[in-house]
């Protein structure tokens, strides 16, 4: 009887760390559909279904992970967190377009504000560019 107890409180522990380990894994994976082509840094991507995915959160150096849903097509990028006050109603990415190009340059989410690093050149591009924000979900 108590090897029994022992093993059913042994099983539910587990069971509540999977769950736990699970959440923590959704939490920072975001999927976007993305409907033009763009790039991030030097990398091209095409149109489609991307998941985003954060990690090293608890590091100084943080990095994002964009995959297309097929996986043929990914990237890690080393990204810096940006100081936000606002709650976030929505998770979002930001392209900077310029000339019909599109340049993956910020996400925000609950989680994590986050910019991507540019050259110089792509900093006073993207001070006069538009910019477009596309919806991220869980």
């Amino acid at each position: 009887m108590k090897k029994t107890v022992t093993q059913l409180f042994l099983l539910i522990v587990l069971t509540m760390g999977l769950v736990g380990i699970t959440r923590a894994a959704s939490a920072s994976e975001y999927r976007a559909h993305i409907p033009f082509d763009f790039t991030v840094g030097e990398k091209s991507f095409r149109a489609g279904d991307y998941s985003i995915t954060f990690a090293n959160l608890t590091s100084s150096q943080r990095r994002l992970i964009i995959r297309s849903a097929d996986g043929k097509e990914a990237a890690l990028v080393v990204v810096m967190p940006k100081e936000t006050t606002k709650q976030l109603k929505n998770s979002v990415l930001v392209f900077d377009v310029s000339d019909d190009r599109y340049s993956l340059a910020e996400i925000k989410t609950n989680q994590l504000s986050a910019e991507l690093y540019q050259t110089k050149s792509e900093e006073k591009l993207a001070k006069n560019s538009p910019r477009v924000e596309l919806a991220l979900t869980n």
